[in-house]
């Protein structure tokens, strides 16, 4: 069932600026109200050798692909970089958080 989106302004005809469809936009209809909410993922990390040289850091998200970065040198710089910038790198990952209706 549709319900008139009640957004307090009712326009004057002889006032419209807009004709067709955009002057129809504040009779829009809204059919229902989905709800949503933010899921957040945390990808595991593996340290791998490199075929270059050095060593990569696998990431796999949980839902979303594998992803390798390379160019490490030691085992302990690949784990430096999990343990203190993986966080904000996570944070700005887009594979990071998913919506979902609720």
């Amino acid at each position: 069932m549709f319900a008139p989106l009640d957004h307090g302004f009712v326009p004057d005809p002889d006032d419209m600026m807009f004709s067709g469809r955009r002057a129809a936009l504040g009779a829009c209809l809204v059919e229902e109200v989905v709800e949503l909410a933010t899921v957040k993922y945390r990808p595991t990390f593996e340290i791998c050798p490199s075929k270059a040289s050095g060593y990569l850091i696998v990431v796999t998200w949980p839902k979303g692909p594998e992803q390798q970065l390379d160019g490490f040198v030691t085992v302990e710089a690949a784990q430096a970089w999990i343990d203190n910038d993986a966080p904000g790198w996570i944070a700005e990952s887009i594979y990071s958080t998913i919506e979902i209706e609720v």
